[in-house]
This record gives structure tokens, C-alpha cells and sequence, in this order.
């Protein structure tokens, strides 16, 4: 409902006849409406009412819970809320103004939230929140896939900015491949490395090289034995169910370029093997992604700011 209003004035103080009606009222002058809450004021002189803040139902853990933290998902005008709980039952929840539905992202002991450290560093660009509360590894989730189930408790390295590399070097054997008709593994010597791909597309660095392989350094191509490599990689259990591709590389000798010639996709085990025969075409790495040695974020920061989409952080522990 519109109250109809003349424009706010103020009472003008000058009591020369000039200022006075002829009903000897003082004129009053344009000025600023006083103690104005929850109401639109129109230049046409209406005001009206605009909705204030009211109750909305959700049914929260048992205990006493908190929020710790509040974020605006723009992309579809709703709020991501950090609630403690009392119990250790934290959650991550997303609230709708539109539809006043609540939908949790996250629950679990793991989100490891305290009342002394607030999460009130952060943003959310596109899906990806990242969040800091300088107890916890600076914290990257993708709201999409969190609320498809995509990450399960506990969550640990699963949601870290800082994506978690193979820790675990490769292993291989020399082994013979009947189909294979030329051996074209006995030039050089090989080393094997591995890079995960999660699924918020986020890439780890490249693990630790395997030992160097070798057969005989003399060319013997038509020798037909010994003449292909099965590599077998590691998936960390706590991150299996993130990782959405496991790219295997080698390279000639124990420098020079890296080469994918393997590709895990989706896996489900923690380990896989495959073949490298040096008979096929593959795909260079890139000369950054091969030398970056780790990610540039600290493993717990004090500071987060992003602007125009990237991320500053101090580089050290708190």
C-alpha cells in the first residue's frame, strides 16, 4: 500500500513577514526526510513501504549454530552461508530469496569451523567459491558440483585451492608386446611422470619421476623383445573421487620435454597401469605447466583478497 505524502520540507526559521503566510504559518522549505526506515522515497513525493526483514524456517543440526560467514552467488542472486555448530555438525548452505529454499552444500566435522575464526575472506566467481578463515587450507568448491553430491566427507584435499599433486613416483616394468613388430624403446632412456585433473578442471603439478628405464643403449630396433614399458601410477584414496583424469608422460633421458602419451579418464581405482611403446603420437606439455614445481599458495594464510578474478595471498604459514 503507497502512502501519499507531500515532498519532506523543513521548517524555515526566518520570522521576517516575508517568511510568514498570510495565515501566519512560517513557509516551509525543501529538505530531508527524517528517521525514514523501510520506506522508498519517489521524487514525486510518494513514499512507500518496501519489505522488511522477516522469518524464514530451517532446520538446523542439533546444537547451537552460528554463522561464520556469508557470500553473494550472483550468478543466480542467492547467499552461501557458513554455519558452526556446537556439535562439530558444520554446514555450508545456500540460501534462495526467490524460492525461500535452503539447500545444503557441505555438512560434516571435516569443514573443521571454529566460532574464533570467521570465514570473511573470500568470493565467488562463476561456481567456484573460494573462501579463507586463516584456520583451514585456503578452500576453493565448486557450488554446482557440490550440490550434485561430487564432494563426499570427510573432505580434506578435496576442496583445497591448492590442488593436491601425485606424491608417489611412478613404477615400471620391461615387458614384451607381441603386436608390437619394431622395437622402439631401445634408443634412449626414459623417465615417467603423472598430473591429476580434478573435476572443477582445477590441474595439480606434476608428481615425482620415476627411476630411469632402459633396455640396452645400442639400436637394435628390429629386436622385437623387451620392447614396450607398462607404468603403473597412484591415486591418494582421499582424493579419487575429485580426480577426472590422470594425464601419464614420459620423456627421453633424465631432462628435455615431457610428452602425454596415456590418459586415465574417470578412474575408479587408486592404481592403474599402461603401456608405453614410443610407437604412437603424443601430446607436448606445455614448458610452464612442466617446470611449475608447486602451487603459490600457503598451506594455512592469514590473508585472501581477489580482485578481477585473481588471487592474492600472502605466501606464508600463520
Amino acid at each position: 500500500m503507497e502512502i501519499e505524502k507531500y515532498i519532506p520540507r523543513r521548517i524555515n526559521l526566518d520570522t521576517s513577514p516575508e517568511a510568514i503566510h498570510r495565515d501566519g504559518m512560517r513557509k516551509f522549505l525543501p529538505g530531508d526526510l527524517l528517521d525514514a526506515q523501510n520506506v522508498r522515497y519517489y521524487p514525486t513525493g510518494r513514499v512507500r513501504h518496501i519489505k522488511g526483514n522477516s522469518l524464514r524456517s530451517y532446520s538446523l543440526p542439533s546444537g547451537v549454530n552460528t554463522v561464520i560467514g556469508c557470500f553473494n552467488y550472483e550468478k543466480f542472486n542467492t547467499f552461501i552461508y557458513h554455519i558452526h555448530n556446537s556439535f562439530g555438525n558444520h554446514q555450508m548452505v545456500e540460501f534462495n530469496p526467490q524460492t525461500e529454499a535452503f539447500t545444503v552444500i557441505l555438512q560434516g566435522p571435516s569443514l573443521n569451523y571454529s566460532l574464533t575464526y570467521f570465514v570473511d575472506q573470500g568470493k565467488i566467481i562463476d561456481d567456484l567459491h573460494i573462501f579463507n578463515d586463516s584456520l583451514n587450507p585456503i578452500r576453493c568448491v565448486n557450488i554446482v558440483i557440490a550440490k550434485a553430491g561430487g564432494y563426499t566427507a570427510p573432505y580434506g584435499y578435496k576442496i583445497t585451492l591448492a590442488a593436491k599433486p601425485p606424491l608417489v613416483a611412478p613404477t615400471f616394468v620391461i615387458v614384451t608386446d607381441g603386436t608390437i613388430l619394431l622395437n622402439y624403446i631401445t634408443r634412449d632412456t626414459w623417465q615417467f611422470t603423472y598430473q591429476f585433473t580434478f573435476i572443477d578442471d582445477r590441474k595439480s603439478t606434476y608428481g615425482p619421476l620415476s627411476k630411469l628405464a632402459y633396455i640396452r643403449l645400442e639400436d637394435k630396433i628390429t629386436d622385437t623383445t623387451n620392447n614396450a614399458i607398462d607404468v603403473t601410477v597412484t591415486i591418494p584414496t582421499e582424493i579419487l573421487e575429485v580426480v577426472k583424469q590422470v594425464d601419464v608422460v614420459f620423456r627421453a633421458g633424465n631432462f628435455g620435454n615431457y610428452f602425454i602419451f596415456a590418459t586415465i579418464k574417470n578412474p575408479t581405482l587408486t592404481s592403474y597401469t599402461v603401456r608405453f611403446t614410443n610407437n604412437k603420437k603424443a601430446t607436448p606439455v606445455s614448458s610452464v605447466d612442466q617446470t611449475r614445481l608447486f602451487d603459490a599458495i600457503p598451506p594455512v594464510s592469514e590473508g585472501l583478497e581477489i580482485v578481477k578474478n585473481r588471487i592474492f595471498t600472502p605466501i606464508n604459514d600463520v
